[in-house]
């Protein structure tokens, strides 16, 4: 048996003990930790019909333990493709997985962009102390190179024809000369952000 085979059969069981309709009712309830034990406790208590005790000791433990170990993607799989689960919580699962999907993805777009901003901004620090004039490179419009997502569109970023744009604009507005603008917090440039008009 693989460890990928005793990682689900391990989330299963945890899952069976929370009860899958449960975990997808209540999915967002387990997922804000600033929501006590007693408060969530309750809540299931009075909006679950199947729900026997008012301690629920059992499954919010389990239920923040899958998303401490970030296997809540994995838990809400299993509940889309379990047959024994009722069509209302199998379609609950199935929303909140797209969404959540779709959260990670655009999180992860903004992890890549701030680090390509923070490098390009250490490019520039560094550079400028060099006090090389600014390259001539040819600002034709080109259509850029595109990559495809299954929900949005991302063009990849060159990080030399960034510098050179803000170098050859005197890290200045190139719309309008009069915007205000900002120092940098490690050098004497206006921060500001290439952008490519076309």
């Amino acid at each position: 048996m693989s460890e990928k085979d005793i990682k689900f059969i391990d989330l299963n069981t945890t899952l069976s003990a929370v009860g899958k309709a449960v975990f997808a009712t209540f999915y967002y309830a387990f997922k804000d930790i600033s929501i006590s034990d007693d408060v969530l406790a309750y809540k299931i208590y009075t909006e679950n019909p199947t729900s026997k005790s008012d301690s629920q000791n059992f499954r919010i433990p389990r239920a923040r333990r899958i998303f401490q170990m970030g296997q809540q993607l994995d838990v809400l799989r299993i509940i889309v493709h379990s047959k024994r689960v009722d069509s209302n919580a199998r379609d609950l699962a199935k929303n909140i997985l797209g969404r959540e999907t779709l959260q990670n993805k655009y999180n992860q777009e903004i992890c890549e962009e701030q680090v390509f901003i923070q490098e390009l901004n250490q490019d520039l620090i560094y550079n400028a102390q060099d006090s090389k004039p600014a390259p001539k490179y040819d600002n034709t419009p080109k259509r850029p190179k595109e990559l495809i997502l299954s929900t949005s569109r991302k063009y990849p970023r060159d990080r030399k024809k960034s510098e050179n744009a803000l170098r050859i604009a005197d890290y200045l507005c190139e719309a309008n000369k009069e915007h205000f603008l900002f120092r940098r917090k490690c050098s004497n440039l206006n921060y500001t952000e290439p952008h490519h008009l076309i």
